[in-house]
């Protein structure tokens, strides 16, 4: 499994299934005596297996004693690959993938979008910023960020994206 490779590059070079995978993870926690915050940030750029063999390691691994699990994603898309691909959440009483995920992280916090028109307020001024940096004052008047191009601009990712597209 690719998450398998991954920790063992990474940690642990002796590790070959998920079971063996835990328990490793396991013994170094306990030896450890500290707390421990996983960070895991940007699961729906992965395809849906490899969410689901993250989410099922998680699950394995949830109540270990001082660590804790801090998850970064769209909900929506972790619950649809959930869906797809957990055999038992399709044929089970559980209705979605969402109460699935619901079992795994019981805290959640849903954070607001940004509101469009600081994202679009961020990509005026950084294109802008950058034309003027090399000495393109002139093509400022001809790109009518607000009309051309906010409408791209969904997430700060996006205007990100956009900025970065014009360095």
């Amino acid at each position: 499994h690719w998450l398998i490779d991954v920790l063992r590059t990474w940690f642990f070079d002796t590790v070959n299934t998920h079971h063996e995978l835990s328990e490793k993870f396991k013994s170094i926690i306990s030896q450890g005596g500290q707390r421990i915050v996983v960070v895991i940030d940007d699961l729906e750029r992965l395809p849906s297996d490899q969410v689901c063999d993250v989410v099922r390691f998680i699950k394995a691994n949830g109540d270990l004693p001082g660590v804790v699990y801090l998850v970064l994603s769209d909900e929506t898309y972790l619950s649809s690959a959930i869906m797809k691909m957990i055999p038992n959440v399709k044929n089970s009483h559980i209705d979605s993938g969402r109460e699935y995920l619901e079992k795994i992280f019981p805290f959640r916090l849903e954070v607001p979008p940004i509101n469009p028109m600081i994202l679009q307020r961020f990509v005026k001024e950084h294109v802008t910023e950058v034309l003027n940096e090399y000495g393109l004052n002139d093509k400022v008047k001809e790109i009518d960020v607000d009309n051309e191009i906010s409408h791209f601009v969904v997430t700060m990712r996006d205007a990100k994206c956009i900025v970065n597209g014009f360095v």
